[in-house]
């Protein structure tokens, strides 16, 4: 049986979004949205619904067509989200609105899309709208994006508790718990904030952010002012506070490299449900992981929660170059590196990480698949290592381990990909927007003209890649290998340690 991939890999960071909300409607700048939404628990263990009211003050401009509310049917390849909204009603100053619902075409790629409930007559605000939403019947693998209820609260992306105007432009949000169905003690945190929050932004904003309601555990790093937090709901099979501790220590070593200057909070949480995955979104992220103890001998998945913070840091190209290949293979490659430099990772823990990727790729059904091709296969072929999705990891990676030792053997050992990439990053905190242009082009200031044909060639058109023997750095040397899958061999390679090479030196790559 072929050795599990690493947890990235098998279930997926599947951190892109959907696509940004439609013009439709719009209210004056100086428009309210009240939500409220209250965790519903009759007496049980559980709480089996979140009842949620929103109430709409402003100037609405329906010159195109009346207000409508919209959740994704599919939400980046999270299915069903639509059919557990029960009871949505929309009430205005004149009484009951009807409704008609509308589901957009399916989109079988699994990306996003939505069922739309529209009034069918001009509303006359204070508009309020009600309903209930269910959790999921159980937590599956893939972006974490389930509402789920467990260990009597509940953990939910925005995407699967808010049924939101569609658009209202920026505006205040006001977004309060109502925990009193809950535990006495019980709190509600979320990406902007703990418990309530005021905040200027679009109604959308509340979508791309993750929600945790229950009894709660939490860390505080012993420096203040870095921005960090993290909380947990339930008891993890880990020790959760020596994890975040260590999450931590990689989050400051991340944010020195990219030479960011962002104060803004940065947000983990964590649910203990049983199963294991990671998405981030926003500021924040969510991974789920086994209940169990918080036994001090069991660590978390250390690398998935630090490569969803650092998608934060690498962000991604331009909305035109949008691809995974970047966003994924650029933060998976410096993932592994940083760690390795800061000591956080042992030497035999990066080869396997790059062992893993490696494999997953030369075994790939979709490894000489265009990139266009990819996008349309979408996340229709499923996650893991079989996913088409799951190229933009593999060969992603290796794609920029292999500029990187390209870029040192041509400097001489003076530059490296390091040089590259973060005077881009602060260019682009600085306004400057990291387009797939300007990031070829430092390339080939680099590397000539072969850096924009490999790229074309293996990323663009799916040629086979084949990575330096010494990508890696001086501990690693590449080797011919022979994998078997289901009976099927590969041919390809992977990366073996030199034993006289000192850890030290590892690191220093």
């Amino acid at each position: 049986m072929p050795r599990l991939l690493p947890y990235t890999l098998l279930l997926s960071a599947a951190c892109r979004q959907g696509p940004a909300l439609a013009p439709s409607p719009r209210a004056a700048p100086n428009f309210d949205l009240a939500i409220t939404v209250r965790p519903v628990r009759p007496g049980g263990p559980q709480v089996v619904a979140a009842a949620v009211r929103e109430e709409i003050r402003g100037t609405l401009n329906q010159a195109e067509r009346p207000l409508s509310v919209r959740i994704g049917i599919v939400y980046t390849s999270r299915a069903g989200i639509a059919d557990r909204v029960d009871s949505l009603m929309m009430r205005d100053a004149a009484g009951a609105v009807p409704i008609r619902v509308e589901n957009d075409p399916a989109n079988a790629s699994g990306y996003t899309y939505y069922r739309h409930w529209r009034a069918t007559r001009a509303v006359q605000p204070p508009v309020v709208v009600t309903y209930r939403i269910r959790p999921v019947p159980r937590i599956t693998g893939g972006p974490q994006f389930d509402f789920d209820a467990h260990d009597g609260g509940l953990s939910s992306h925005g995407s699967e508790l808010f049924v939101l105007p569609e658009s209202l432009g920026t505006g205040r949000l006001h977004l309060k718990w109502d925990l009193t169905e809950l535990d006495p003690g019980a709190t509600a945190v979320g990406s902007y904030g703990e418990g309530d929050i005021e905040l200027s932004a679009r109604p959308d904003s509340l979508v791309d952010s993750f929600f945790l309601a229950g009894h709660l555990g939490r860390y505080e790093p012993p420096t203040a002012n870095t921005g960090f937090h993290a909380y947990w709901l339930g008891r993890p099979a880990y020790d959760p506070q020596k994890e975040m501790a260590w999450l931590f220590r990689a989050y400051e070593n991340m944010r020195r490299f990219y030479h960011s200057t962002d104060a803004t909070p940065y947000r983990v949480f964590i649910r203990a449900v049983g199963r294991g995955g990671g998405t981030a979104s926003g500021r924040s992220f969510m991974g789920s992981v086994p209940a169990g103890n918080e036994d001090s001998t069991v660590q978390a998945p250390r690398v998935t929660i630090a490569h969803e913070i650092g998608h934060h840091f690498v962000g991604d190209l331009g909305k035109m170059d949008g691809d995974p290949w970047y966003e994924e293979g650029v933060n998976t490659h410096y993932t592994r590196l940083l760690l390795l430099r800061a000591g956080l990772l042992p030497v035999s823990e990066y080869a396997a990480e790059i062992n893993n990727y490696a494999r997953s790729y030369y075994t790939s059904a979709y490894r000489n698949f265009t990139n266009d091709s990819i996008e349309v296969i979408g996340y229709s072929a499923g996650f893991g290592a079989a996913g088409a999705q799951n190229l933009a990891y593999s060969r992603g990676s290796l794609f920029w381990g292999d500029m990187d030792s390209r870029i040192r053997a041509a400097s001489q050992g003076r530059r490296k990909f390091d040089d590259v990439l973060v005077p881009l990053l602060v260019a682009r905190d600085q306004g400057h927007p990291l387009t797939k242009a300007a990031l070829l082009d430092a390339l080939v200031k680099e590397l000539g003209p072969s850096a924009r044909e490999q790229f074309d060639a293996v990323i663009m058109r799916g040629g086979t890649l084949v990575p330096a023997p010494g990508a890696f750095g001086p501990c690693l040397e590449r080797r011919s290998m022979k994998y078997t899958v289901q009976g099927k061999e590969y041919d390809g390679y992977d990366w073996v340690r030199v034993p006289s090479v000192p850890d030290e030196q590892c690191r220093a790559w």
